[in-house]
């Protein structure tokens, strides 16, 4: 029997487009088209600035684009660039049952290489669809004890799915990608530590670079061990203290995965959310504006990780904030919504915000985990209660509706950075059209770029 390594590499070059189902091959494209909307407004905040200046001075060859800007670098710097500016936000997608953001690692080292090579459209399809399997497949063997240890699997797993989606656009060999995977495993990394900073998103950035140069010198014939990922001091053994490999073996060849990952609706941590919907629908139900001297108190039933990672009682930048549901769920409370307005340095000082998120206390249930539930209930000096639970897997459940929150979501975006209407739908149109393009730099870059 073939080991893990071997299984996985087996998987990426022998799986044809034909293999693939309908809903993989359209979730794909809506996933894409989630990606691109947020990378391109994600490129304007000043962590991605900062890289792009680094990048600019480098004096790189020209090969791939970096979005929404007017430069142009090798596949590596764009995969890490574009990796940096589309997680940044925190506005990625997300796959609701299991904690990470496939789209964020996979598609930026995927398109560098696909725009590099002029790579058709249903190539970059199954590139991306093996990329998000192969995250996930590995993230089976090692979760939840990986990401409760310290580390951020968004970037640890995220190598595996950038490097599975580059060696199949580059159509490597069986024993080429069996190294590229060693490569991967061995530059694995990325800690939870540095939430609330640039370092989040640096995390899927070096991922998706990583990614790209693992499958890159594997192509030239640099090699590594066979069994990389479950060897006794591998991937899985050394990123994890309780695993399971054949959990993995099992995900390869399961459903594919990507048909269930979704857009985030809100610009912030993940495990922000269901307590911001909670706020949302108390919100909705008063019949006046909302004032701190109004709330009594506020109990907020979460599942653990919230506190783990997103519970920043007193955050004092835009992206600690994206990490507090403390702020995030105050501003929903107050203000009926949050977007990315809201994350700004005077809702950071503003003394009504500040004394609702005093008035919060936090309650971990277990039970909650799974399906990211929440419950909050507001407690009003008038003597009224309010309460609401959410369970964030019932919201996500409906792909469609998903999917039109996708193209309404780009539609936001697009305005926002203020790119004119023709290109926008010319963008969604080709987006959505994936399959029938022949070069992805002629028929989708240059759009992007004109």
């Amino acid at each position: 029997m073939k080991n893990i390594t071997s299984q996985i590499a087996s998987f990426i070059t022998d799986t044809k487009y034909k293999d693939l189902t309908g809903i993989a091959i359209e979730q794909a494209k809506y996933c894409f088209l989630d990606w691109l909307g947020v990378t391109m407004i994600g490129a304007q905040e000043e962590a991605s600035k900062i890289a792009q200046n680094f990048i600019q001075n480098q004096n790189c060859k020209e090969e791939a684009t970096i979005l929404n800007s007017n430069l142009k670098t090798n596949t590596i710097y764009a995969a890490l660039s574009n990796g940096i500016s589309g997680h940044v936000l925190d506005l990625d997608d997300i796959y609701p049952w299991g904690p990470g953001h496939p789209g964020a690692t996979v598609f930026p080292a995927a398109l560098a290489i696909a725009e590099r090579n002029g790579s058709p459209g249903i190539d970059f399809i199954k590139a991306v669809i093996l990329g998000f399997q192969i995250q996930f497949a590995i993230g089976e063997a090692i979760m939840p004890e990986h990401y409760k240890e310290g580390w951020h699997n968004t970037s640890t797993l995220g190598r595996f799915g950038a490097v599975s989606s580059v060696s199949s656009l580059l159509n490597m060999s069986n024993e080429e990608v069996i190294n590229a995977l060693g490569i991967a495993a061995t530059s694995g990394g990325g800690l939870k530590g540095v939430f609330g900073s640039m370092s989040k998103s640096f995390n899927a950035g070096k991922a998706c670079m990583d990614g790209v140069l693992a499958a890159l010198l594997a192509s030239y014939g640099f090699d590594s061990t066979k069994d990389s990922i479950e060897n006794k001091q591998g991937f899985i053994n050394n990123f994890a203290s309780i695993s399971n490999s054949s959990n993995t073996i099992k995900a390869i060849h399961g459903p594919l995965v990507i048909e269930k990952v979704r857009p985030k609706k809100f610009p912030s941590c993940y495990s922000t959310q269901s307590v911001v919907e909670c706020m949302l629908s108390i919100n909705s139900q008063l019949n006046k504006p909302l004032h701190s001297e109004d709330i009594e108190s506020i109990t907020c039933f979460v599942h653990p990780r919230c506190l783990e990672i997103a519970a920043i009682a007193n955050p004092k930048t835009p992206l600690e904030c994206r990490f507090s549901t403390q702020f995030c769920g105050s501003v929903a409370l107050k203000k009926g919504k949050l977007t990315l307005e809201d994350f700004n340095d005077k809702n950071l000082a503003d003394p009504d915000i500040i004394n609702i998120i005093d008035k919060i206390n936090f309650i971990a249930k277990d039970e909650y985990e799974k399906n990211r539930k929440a419950k909050t209930i507001v407690k009003f000096a008038s003597g009224q209660i309010l309460d609401s639970f959410v369970d964030l897997s019932e919201i996500t459940k409906d792909r469609n509706k998903s999917n039109t929150n996708i193209t309404d979501k780009f539609d936001s975006i697009l305005e926002q950075i203020k790119i004119k209407k023709i290109k926008k739908d010319t963008l969604k149109k080709t987006i959505l059209n994936l399959e029938n393009i022949s070069n992805i730099k002629e028929d989708l870059i240059d759009i992007i770029s004109y």
